[in-house]
């Protein structure tokens, strides 16, 4: 097997200890666990004197944040580094979760216990912190969880002046799944506020500058952060706006650290932060703040865009569903607060490539779908000329509207769209009579 990626970026994950094989005419590659990788089926061929299939092979994209996971690991502190792989665990998504078992995890926790022996209790913790995670993510038993939760704050209690393996991050994120388990399985909103708050405070005593971080950790707080006031603020008390101003305040936070220390190709990660902070502002009606964050999300991605092999990238918050929402809302600020037509009609005129490009990808019926997107463009773009007072435009594009919607096939919902233009071309033809 070859790997052809010269991506420096990508050679991360693996090492060459061929001076460790016991064969010393082999060259073996050691691979990080979870590697995974593409290959070309051009390159497929059988080699009839080594009797092998022989084929080249790609670094998946999916490794892109090996090197994050690189500085986290990289400790000269024994025991920081024992916590800090342990972390890892914790903190992988539900994908991970899936991939392991339950008795996977009682030989890994097993081993721990004879590597370090005078950490027993701290790994016990840690041990039950993970059980907790598999029986929450992988079989979805939330009370049996909630057992597992409880159990690590009582055995941590024991390392709270232990800067090496003082947990409070692994302290705000078990409150945080204690919330979860109350607020959206068991319907308890009480507790479900009093574990938000607890890991509230924990997360922020992590990054008081009290205890060291690594970036990665504190890049991980600041995202949780901003989840869990998030979370917080959907309950309808007194210090509501004080939980969405905070919202706010930690994932600017993230998105900058993060921007800070992340190589290019780890911006993928957080490009789409900068539409939730934008979403944010405009919810909370400060519209500057919004066009901003909108205007650098499409910026930052249009630089991502240009990176090699981004188009093979599939992850989920690249769709063009989100830059066509990003582009309405954009279209929406310029019109109503701005008055800004100009940028409107600009905007716009890209949403409808954008919207084309969608209908073509995934849409059946593609025909149908870009005559309903050409006139809805036209009815769109009629409507801003109006705003702009340029009334003969406006009419124009109804005109043009209307000739798409009666050309699709008739529906009740086309009738009304069309009975909604006429109403359009009267109120015009006023306005220039």
């Amino acid at each position: 097997m070859e790997d052809e990626d010269n991506d420096a970026y990508y050679r991360r994950p693996f090492a060459n200890i061929s001076h460790l094989s016991q064969f010393d005419s082999e060259a073996e590659i050691l691979f990080m666990p979870g590697t995974t990788f593409r290959f070309d089926r051009k390159t497929i061929q059988y080699d009839l004197n080594e009797h092998a299939w022989i084929f080249k092979l790609q670094l998946d994209n999916y490794n892109y944040t090996s090197n994050i996971y690189e500085n986290q690991l990289n400790c000269s502190c024994r025991r920081t580094s024992l916590k800090r792989c342990i972390a890892l665990l914790t903190q992988s998504n539900r994908k991970w979760w899936n991939t392991i078992s339950l008795p996977q995890l009682k030989i890994l926790f097993k081993e721990l216990y004879k590597i370090f022996p005078k950490e027993a209790t701290w790994i016990s913790a840690m041990k039950n912190h993970c059980f907790a995670v598999y029986k929450q993510s992988k079989e979805n038993k939330y009370k049996k969880a909630l057992t597992y939760y409880y159990r690590p704050l009582d055995l941590w209690s024991s390392y709270q002046n232990d800067d090496e393996l003082i947990c409070l991050y692994d302290h705000g994120d078990i409150h945080y799944q204690i919330a979860y388990c109350f607020n959206f399985e068991l319907n308890n909103f009480e507790k479900a506020k009093i574990h938000y708050d607890q890991s509230i405070h924990f997360y922020q005593l992590a990054v008081s500058g009290k205890f060291e971080l690594s970036y990665y950790e504190r890049i991980q707080v600041y995202k949780e952060l901003a989840l869990v006031y998030e979370r917080r603020s959907r309950f309808n008390d007194i210090n509501k706006m004080l939980y969405e101003l905070s919202e706010i305040k930690y994932r600017e936070l993230y998105f900058e650290t993060a921007f800070k220390y992340y190589s290019p190709k780890q911006t993928i990660e957080i490009w789409p932060i900068l539409e939730l902070i934008a979403d944010s502002y405009e919810y909370i009606g400060e519209m500057d703040k919004a066009i901003s964050y909108y205007e650098t999300a499409l910026a930052l991605r249009e630089g991502l865009s240009n990176l090699r092999n981004y188009s093979k990238m599939t992850y989920p918050f690249h769709n063009i569903e989100r830059l066509i929402g990003i582009y309405r809302s954009l279209i929406k600020l310029y019109m109503n607060y701005k008055q800004n037509y100009a940028l409107a009609l600009n905007y716009r005129l890209i949403l409808c490539e954008y919207e084309l490009q969608l209908a073509r990808r995934y849409e059946e019926n593609g025909i149908e779908k870009e005559k309903r997107l050409l006139a809805d463009k036209f009815s769109d773009l009629a409507d801003i000329y109006k705003e702009s007072h340029e009334y003969s435009l406006a009419l124009t594009h109804l005109q043009l509207a209307l000739n798409e919607y009666k050309e699709m096939e008739s529906s009740e919902s086309i009738q009304r769209d069309i009975v909604s233009v006429h109403q359009k071309i009267k109120e015009l033809r006023k306005l220039l009579s």
